[in-house]
């Protein structure tokens, strides 16, 4: 059985402006509404924030975040080393985090996403905007459940070089 988000709940999120490139949250706002367009999962900003990545976020931290799930995480970071990412030079990383539902299914309640700050700051310097929102889009595929495919023509393939959208069956995955 496939793990999802609610449809019913909107998906909170922070952003960690620390290495941030000009711009980056305005491409990341633009990506999520392309997200919600394709899935219906909607996306709400919550601010700024100076939590950092870590490799066991807790799901709940009313401390920081009141009585609710923590919101996802957004950050600007390195993540081929943050959180425990295994991979080289990754340009970014993205988990989403489940529990169990009193039905016994599983469901997406919070997540993390952390873009490769150095990366990102120097392509959209070279005015390639569309690469890093690509990233951007390719961590927000997987954030809502998608997962790699063999397909170099997709975005959602591992080693992406030039696709900058979903395609029509990527699409259908994200309504689905």
């Amino acid at each position: 059985t496939p793990i999802t988000w609610s449809p019913c709940r909107p998906i909170h999120y922070v952003v960690r402006p620390q290495g941030m490139p000009d711009g980056g949250l305005a491409l990341l706002q633009s990506a999520m509404s392309e997200i919600t367009t394709y899935s219906g999962l909607r996306f709400v900003y919550d601010g700024p924030t100076t939590e950092a990545p870590v490799e066991n976020r807790a799901l709940y931290q009313p401390a920081v975040y009141e009585d609710a799930w923590a919101p996802v995480l957004v950050s600007w970071g390195t993540p081929s080393a943050d959180a425990g990412a295994d991979e080289p030079d990754l340009a970014g990383w993205a988990r989403p985090r489940s529990v169990t539902a009193p039905d016994g299914s599983q469901v997406f309640v919070t997540g993390e996403i952390d873009l490769d700050a150095a990366w990102a700051r120097a392509t959209v310097a070279s005015g390639d905007r569309s690469e890093v929102r690509a990233v951007m889009l390719h961590e927000l595929g997987h954030l809502v459940g998608l997962d790699h495919t063999d397909d170099r023509r997709l975005l959602m393939n591992a080693d992406n070089v030039g696709v900058r959208d979903f395609a029509p069956p990527e699409r259908t995955g994200l309504a689905s």
